[in-house]
């Protein structure tokens, strides 16, 4: 009886000794993927930062392209502005210079109607 009872134990053991070494293979093999999945992470993760590093350093070249930017519409908006003051002189003295030259216009018709009548009063004398 104590061989029979010996021999169940040993069944018992050999059956539970192969679930246990499918599961070790089982967990090995969980393993295995595991550590491979880390390793594309981790390639994953070099990969970000490198990139993050390049957006930072893109981010600050186009921080200071606007900045440049900005300096220029200012600059653009100054002449802009000093460009509409000296446009607005000139029409205003090219207005002073148009009137003038009706008023000279309309001097020298009034001469010219002035001269002609004293011609033909010479002429009639």
């Amino acid at each position: 009886m104590k061989y029979e009872e010996t021999a169940r134990k040993l069944l018992i053991s050999d059956a539970d000794l192969e679930r246990s070494e499918s599961r070790v293979e089982s967990l090995d093999q969980r393993v295995k993927e595991l550590e491979e999945e880390l390793h594309v992470v981790t390639n994953n993760l070099r990969s970000f930062e490198v990139n993050e590093l390049k957006a930072s350093q893109r981010e600050d070249t186009y921080e200071e392209s606007i900045r440049d930017l900005q300096c220029k519409l200012k600059e653009a908006e100054y002449q802009y502005d000093c460009a509409e003051n000296q446009n607005k002189r000139l029409q205003r003295e090219n207005d002073l210079l148009e009137d003038d030259l009706l008023k000279q216009k309309e001097d020298y018709k009034k001469l010219k109607e002035e001269y002609e009548t004293n011609m033909l009063e010479l002429e009639n004398l």
